[in-house]
């Protein structure tokens, strides 16, 4: 549910709801069809994958072993505050 990512993510549930809404609008759904088996754990390459399929500007994370690398293909990997200095 909504309410738990929100606390997960340690964000007031109405704040959060506004960037889930902005965020839900430019998303698109990508059915990745290039294997990546860069990352240790399988979630990681699985968004690397997506990334690649879906022509990623961004990826958004706090996972550390995704942020070590950086940058992935043509995506900027970034933490959250890094991402908001940007926008």
């Amino acid at each position: 549910p909504f309410s738990q990512k929100a606390k997960v993510l340690n964000l007031a549930p109405n704040f959060a709801l506004k960037w889930f809404k902005i965020i839900d609008q430019g998303a698109i759904l990508v059915h990745p069809k290039s294997k990546v088996e860069i990352c240790r754990h399988s979630k990681d390459n699985l968004l690397l994958e997506a990334c690649l399929e879906g022509n990623a500007d961004y990826l958004v994370t706090g996972d550390k072993d995704l942020l070590v690398l950086k940058t992935f293909k043509t995506t900027r990997i970034l933490a959250p505050a890094q991402f908001l200095k940007l926008i």
